[in-house]
């Protein structure tokens, strides 16, 4: 089976441990400027040819945790993101598959000046890079 990518996820962490070693971020804000909820549809680029599609919704606390929830709709999962999100627009974070699969998130995002959130985000397996997207989410 085919594992499948997620343009969203953030949680605030100072450091995260990844198949290759420890990536630092920069310190969390105190009063995140990406705080609010987000949903809307992603399609992801899979390493080695193909796409997968889905859905996700996001909630970014005041000091940039990021906790949300995500269908697959290519490979049929659901799965469940957390992680951070710092004052640069620096995401660090995981996503957790219903099959027991998890994958390092990371990436860039912005929010724009009407309140959508945009970047791109990169899923990495212990190999590396498996697959990236760009994420374009309104607020809700």
């Amino acid at each position: 089976m085919r594992q499948s990518i997620l343009i969203v996820a953030l949680m605030p962490v100072l450091a995260i441990a990844t198949p290759t070693g420890t990536v630092s971020a920069s310190p969390l804000p105190q009063s995140s400027a990406y705080m609010g909820s987000y949903s809307g549809y992603y399609t992801t680029s899979i390493g080695g040819g193909g796409t997968q599609k889905g859905a996700v919704a996001v909630t970014v606390g005041s000091n940039g945790v990021v906790a949300g929830v995500c269908v697959n709709n290519t490979v049929g999962l659901k799965g469940t993101i957390t992680g951070t999100i710092n004052s640069r627009g620096e995401f660090f974070g995981t996503l957790t598959w219903n099959d027991g699969s998890v994958w390092d998130l990371r990436g860039t995002l912005r929010k724009t000046a009407n309140g959508r959130l945009q970047g791109t985000v990169n899923q990495y397996a212990r190999n590396g890079l498996f697959a990236s997207g760009h994420l374009d989410l309104p607020s809700i």
